[in-house]
Parts: C-alpha cells; structure tokens; sequence
C-alpha cells in the first residue's frame, strides 16, 4: 500500500502500490545417504529462475533520516547453489561419545539480477545517461553468498526410554544485500553475524516436556553498512557508512509442553 511506516528505529518504510508477484521456478538434484540409522550425508544441487523477484531499497528522500525504504520488482534473478549436509554420530572416534551427534549443513549460492526499468532509474548516477556507462552486475537483494549451520547434540535416555537433549547450535551466512543504493552510491550490506545458542530438551512424562534455550550467547553486534563501491567517491567521517548496528542481546526460553 502507498502508506509510509515509520518503524521504532526512525527508519521509514514506504509502499510500492505497482509491485507484482514473483513466479518462481526451481530444479533440484539431491543425492542422500544412510550410513546408519543415526546418520546422514546428503548433497543438493539446486537452480531458480525469479521472474519480478521483489527487492528491497534504499532511496533518497526529504525526512529526517535522508532515506527511505522501499520495494521495487526486479526483471529477473537466477540463482545457482550446492548445499552440503551431515549428520556423524561421534562413536566412530571413541566409544565413549556415542552419545554425541554432530551435525552440519552448509550452502554455497551464485545469484545474479537483471534490474528492471524501475531499478535503473533509481540506482544509476545522473551522469550515465551522457556517459553510456552501464552499473555494475549484483547479486540478489537477501541472498546470501554462504550459509553454515552447525550443531553438537548429546542425547541420553532413562529407564522408561525418556531422552534428554543437551545441544550447542552455530550459524552464521555471508555478507549480503541488505538495501540496494541509489543515484550512484553502493549497496547496503547486511554483514555477516556469527550466533551460538544452547538448547535443552527434556521428555518428563510421556506427555509432559520442557525445553530451556539461550540463544546469541556470544551476542555479535548486528551491523549493516555502505558498501565501497560506489560510482562516485563519498567523502564519509568514521561510522557515517553505517545505516544500523547494535547488539541483540542474550535471550532466555523456556517452554512446559503437553501433548495429549
């Protein structure tokens, strides 16, 4: 909706009344393997084409902040991946750690976006049009170059064959667009934040179980910046590159289920 929402951060967000839904089209290959009932290797190929894929964006305007995000459709976007996953159950080392699993999953992805008439008239310095230069080739808004999650699970079970789950998470993805730019500056760039969380499960009864997490114990700060490629040079005091960043936090869960 053409309406502008002013979000807590003072960071306005305005509608584009004229964006269009995407069509998405996706091939995978996958290849699995069991090497037991405990554990799992797996690689996947996978393509897609997004036709009006939707992106956000950074443009100028006359409020206070000097920005406005915004939603343009782009006219196409192709993205090429591989993704790795696995699953080791740790007896294979000692048979003392038979109750550990580790577990991994990682992704490597290529994208590339063909901007739509829209998208030029927003990102290209005035200046091009005397010129003839053409802007430089990105990837897509929010795709990120690499993905990696990583887990160390530790299961035991009671004598009624109830199991308790202590595990360590990690995640982390690469540095991706956040915002594109406008009028000759770069894009903005969500940078890479690395995330550690520890999860308990708990089955008490057959039907009651509880689960106690603590997510973002190393509590990154959260930054997105301007990038250093712009059209034009940008004369930038220290920090003035930077749309947001702050720390998240450590936050504390825990949940009493029931199941009937």
């Amino acid at each position: 909706m053409p309406i502008t929402y002013i979000n807590p951060d003072n960071v306005n967000i305005v509608g584009n009344p004229d964006i269009k839904n995407s069509e998405n089209y996706n091939f995978d290959l996958k290849w699995e393997y069991f090497p037991t009932s405990k554990e799992m290797f797996a690689v996947n190929l996978f393509a897609k084409r997004i036709n009006n894929a939707i992106e956000r964006s950074l443009t100028a305007s006359g409020n206070a902040t000097g920005s406005t995000i915004t939603f343009f459709n782009a006219k196409k976007a192709d993205l090429l991946g591989v993704e790795l996953e696995g699953i080791l159950n740790l007896n294979r080392i000692s048979e003392s750690l038979k109750n550990f699993t580790l577990g991994a999953n990682a992704t490597i992805m290529y994208s590339d976006v063909e901007r739509s008439q829209e998208q030029l008239n927003m990102e290209e310095p005035v200046w091009f049009k005397n010129t003839g230069e053409k802007l430089r080739k990105r990837g897509l808004q929010g795709a990120s170059p690499y993905t990696i999650n990583a887990d160390l699970k530790y299961e035991i079970k009671n004598r009624n064959n109830l199991s308790q789950t202590f595990s360590l998470v990690y995640n982390v993805s690469g540095s991706k667009i956040y915002a594109t730019g406008g009028t000759g500056t770069d894009n903005y760039y969500e940078k890479p934040f690395h995330q550690i969380d520890f999860v308990y499960q708990g089955q008490l009864t057959k039907n009651w179980n509880v689960k106690f997490a603590v997510q973002n114990i190393l509590d990154s700060k959260y930054k997105i910046l301007l990038g250093d490629k712009n059209y034009l040079p940008l004369n930038l005091e220290n920090g003035n590159n930077t749309l947001t960043d702050y720390y998240r936090g450590v936050t504390f869960n825990f949940t009493v289920g029931y199941t009937f």
